[in-house]
Protein backbone atom coordinates (compact mmCIF):
# COMPACT_ATOMS: atom_id res chain seq x y z
CA UNK A 1 0.00 0.00 0.00
CA UNK A 2 1.42 3.65 -0.61
CA UNK A 3 2.34 6.02 1.99
CA UNK A 4 -0.61 8.57 0.44
CA UNK A 5 -3.33 5.96 0.40
CA UNK A 6 -2.39 4.69 4.04
CA UNK A 7 -2.25 8.22 4.82
CA UNK A 8 -5.91 8.62 3.68
CA UNK A 9 -6.98 5.55 4.81
CA UNK A 10 -5.90 6.66 8.63
CA UNK A 11 -7.02 10.05 7.87
CA UNK A 12 -10.71 8.39 7.40
CA UNK A 13 -10.27 5.88 10.73
CA UNK A 14 -9.30 8.81 12.25
CA UNK A 15 -12.68 10.73 11.30
CA UNK A 16 -14.83 7.90 12.16
CA UNK A 17 -13.47 7.68 15.70
CA UNK A 18 -13.92 11.32 16.16
CA UNK A 19 -17.54 11.68 14.49
CA UNK A 20 -18.40 8.55 16.95
CA UNK A 21 -16.82 10.36 20.05
CA UNK A 22 -18.90 13.06 19.25
CA UNK A 23 -21.95 11.28 19.34
CA UNK A 24 -21.91 9.32 22.53
CA UNK A 25 -19.48 6.95 20.97
CA UNK A 26 -20.17 2.94 20.64
CA UNK A 27 -23.26 1.53 22.77
CA UNK A 28 -22.92 -1.08 24.88
CA UNK A 29 -25.82 -3.26 25.73
CA UNK A 30 -29.29 -2.28 25.02
CA UNK A 31 -30.25 1.71 24.34
CA UNK A 32 -31.24 3.34 27.85
CA UNK A 33 -34.79 4.50 27.96
CA UNK A 34 -35.14 7.87 27.04
CA UNK A 35 -37.91 10.34 27.58
CA UNK A 36 -38.29 14.45 26.91
CA UNK A 37 -38.85 17.32 28.43
CA UNK A 38 -40.19 20.35 26.98
CA UNK A 39 -39.72 23.99 28.30
CA UNK A 40 -42.24 26.75 28.27
CA UNK A 41 -40.74 29.83 30.30
CA UNK A 42 -41.01 33.07 30.43
CA UNK A 43 -39.03 35.39 29.88
CA UNK A 44 -37.66 33.68 27.07
CA UNK A 45 -34.24 34.95 28.24
CA UNK A 46 -33.79 32.73 31.30
CA UNK A 47 -30.80 30.54 30.71
CA UNK A 48 -31.95 27.01 31.30
CA UNK A 49 -29.64 24.05 33.37
CA UNK A 50 -30.66 20.49 33.56
CA UNK A 51 -28.70 18.37 36.16
CA UNK A 52 -26.03 21.06 36.42
CA UNK A 53 -25.04 21.71 33.06
CA UNK A 54 -25.95 25.13 31.32
CA UNK A 55 -28.05 24.67 28.27
CA UNK A 56 -28.39 28.15 27.31
CA UNK A 57 -31.85 30.20 26.98
CA UNK A 58 -35.16 28.98 27.05
CA UNK A 59 -36.34 30.32 23.65
CA UNK A 60 -33.53 28.36 22.01
CA UNK A 61 -35.21 25.01 23.65
CA UNK A 62 -38.61 26.04 23.57
CA UNK A 63 -39.06 24.80 19.86
CA UNK A 64 -36.99 21.26 20.03
CA UNK A 65 -37.37 20.29 23.68
CA UNK A 66 -34.55 18.10 25.16
CA UNK A 67 -33.96 14.31 25.15
CA UNK A 68 -33.35 12.71 28.18
CA UNK A 69 -32.60 9.84 30.47
CA UNK A 70 -35.55 8.17 32.30
CA UNK A 71 -35.96 9.41 35.89
CA UNK A 72 -35.50 12.46 38.26
CA UNK A 73 -33.64 15.54 36.80
CA UNK A 74 -32.69 19.06 38.22
CA UNK A 75 -33.75 21.84 36.60
CA UNK A 76 -32.64 25.48 37.40
CA UNK A 77 -33.72 28.42 35.27
CA UNK A 78 -32.64 31.76 36.15
CA UNK A 79 -32.03 35.59 34.54
CA UNK A 80 -30.73 38.54 35.76
CA UNK A 81 -32.95 40.67 38.33
CA UNK A 82 -35.80 37.40 38.92
CA UNK A 83 -35.32 35.06 41.36
CA UNK A 84 -34.64 31.65 40.08
CA UNK A 85 -36.88 28.93 40.45
CA UNK A 86 -35.22 25.47 40.92
CA UNK A 87 -37.59 22.15 39.36
CA UNK A 88 -37.23 18.33 40.22
CA UNK A 89 -39.14 16.79 37.05
CA UNK A 90 -39.49 13.19 36.52
CA UNK A 91 -39.07 11.78 32.97
CA UNK A 92 -40.86 8.78 31.64
CA UNK A 93 -40.06 6.60 28.96
CA UNK A 94 -41.72 7.75 25.13
CA UNK A 95 -43.13 10.58 27.02
CA UNK A 96 -43.05 14.33 26.59
CA UNK A 97 -43.37 16.34 29.98
CA UNK A 98 -43.61 20.05 29.45
CA UNK A 99 -41.86 22.49 32.54
CA UNK A 100 -43.83 25.46 32.65
CA UNK A 101 -42.33 28.48 34.33
CA UNK A 102 -42.34 31.86 35.06
CA UNK A 103 -39.91 33.57 36.99
CA UNK A 104 -40.61 36.55 39.63
CA UNK A 105 -38.93 39.80 39.19
CA UNK A 106 -36.83 40.29 41.75
CA UNK A 107 -37.44 44.37 43.85
CA UNK A 108 -34.68 46.78 42.95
Amino acid sequence: MSASRRNAVLALCLGAALFAAACGGAQKGPAQPRGALRFEVAPKEAIIEVDETRLGPASMLAKQGLLLKVGRHRVVVTLEDFFPEYRLVDVRENEVATLEVELTPAPE
